[in-house]
């Protein structure tokens, strides 16, 4: 694995998702690309406010552990960091929300499992229906996220 920092880490995985999402979503709803709530951008209304109609999906990174991996000199010793990755996927109810938000979530499921990008691995991703709250059909996407740093 290569080194990575937390910044550079957390970059390529909400990239490996929006490569995935961009790629695939306006399939699944059949006329558009979903909005995402990305961390660290400043949105002015949540999306639940402002979509009514349309899907969004609202997508976090969180470290979860670290562990000392290899002992040596400095530069040399491997430390591993684990995190987990969420992406909630919200469809409107009725008109096939459940069906809407399950194809959604199965992009965003497909972006991580049995993937790895740039010295990042994923592991475990895993879909689980939520099921209607208010205006939405939420299915939530999980999965954990491995990379290595040097120092």
């Amino acid at each position: 694995m290569a080194s990575l920092d937390f910044e550079t880490a957390t970059d390529i995985v909400l990239g490996k998702f929006k490569e995935e999402w961009d790629r695939r979503a306006e399939e699944a709803t059949a006329g558009y690309v979903p909005e995402v709530e990305w961390p660290n951008v400043r949105i002015e209304k949540p999306k639940s406010e402002t979509s009514k109609d349309r899907a969004w999906a609202r997508i976090t990174t969180r470290h979860t552990s670290g562990s000392q991996r290899s002992l040596g000199e400095e530069d040399c010793r491997r430390f591993e960091r684990r995190g987990l990755v969420s992406v909630q996927v919200f469809a409107p109810v009725g008109q096939r929300g459940l069906t809407l938000a399950h194809r959604l979530g199965t992009v965003a499921q497909d972006a991580f499992e049995g993937e790895q990008s740039e010295g990042v691995w994923f592991r475990d991703a895993v879909l689980r229906e939520v099921g209607p709250d208010a205006h939405w059909y939420q299915v939530n996407v999980t999965a954990e996220f491995v990379y290595d740093v040097v120092k």
